[in-house]
Parts: C-alpha cells; structure tokens; sequence
C-alpha cells in the first residue's frame, strides 16, 4: 500500500475517532448541570415529560459520565493514534454493535405500542 494511501486513511480515522469524540463526549452536560436544566434539554430532544427522581437523576448521571468517558477514549485514540493502533479495530466494532444496537432498539416496538 503506498505511503499516500496510508496517510490518507489514517486522516479518516481520524476524523471519525474525533467526530465520535465529540458524539460520545457531549454527554458530559447531564452530568454537571442540575436536574431541571437536564430535564428541559430532553424536553428540547422530544422526551417526555419527566418527574424529579433521585434515582433517575443518579443514573441520568451515571450514564452521561461513562458515555463521557468513552468520548475522552476516543479522542485519546485519535490524538495518539500510532500508541493506541492496536484500539482502533476494537473501537470499529465497538461502535458498529452501538450502531446495530441503536437501530434495534428503535426500530422494534414498545409495549405502549403494541396495544
């Protein structure tokens, strides 16, 4: 494979490591801000309304930092990329079962849909 090809590839990676960077990364808002402000971005996304819970706001925050800190993974590989090569398969598959994953959870019906 010549050495433009490769440089070439290596700049795509890149980009979708840093895209996916900032995909996973944005999340770190439901973990900082209060709950109200939370609440109202998802009212902004379409959820529905959703009433103060402790515990919903414990795990709104449990997740919001670890989807976070697979953002800074990410962004760790992209930055480093010939340290951290070995990853980026395991990144690749990781996000393609996200993807799969995502697109089967939206796509299959809920309870309240069925009835």
């Amino acid at each position: 494979m010549s050495q433009i090809v490769r440089m070439r590839q290596r700049k795509i990676v890149r980009m979708v490591l840093l895209f996916a960077s900032v995909g996973w990364g944005i999340s770190i808002w439901f973990v900082i801000v209060p709950w109200d402000l939370a609440v109202a971005g998802l009212r902004e996304m379409g959820a529905r309304p959703i009433s103060d819970d402790p515990f919903l706001n414990y795990w709104m925050r449990v997740i919001g930092l670890i989807c976070s800190l697979i953002g800074l993974g990410c962004l760790m590989v992209a930055l480093r990329l010939d340290r951290y090569a070995v990853l980026v398969p395991l990144v690749a598959w990781f996000h393609f079962l996200v993807g799969v994953g995502s697109c089967l959870l939206y796509t299959s019906p809920s309870p309240r849909d069925r009835g």
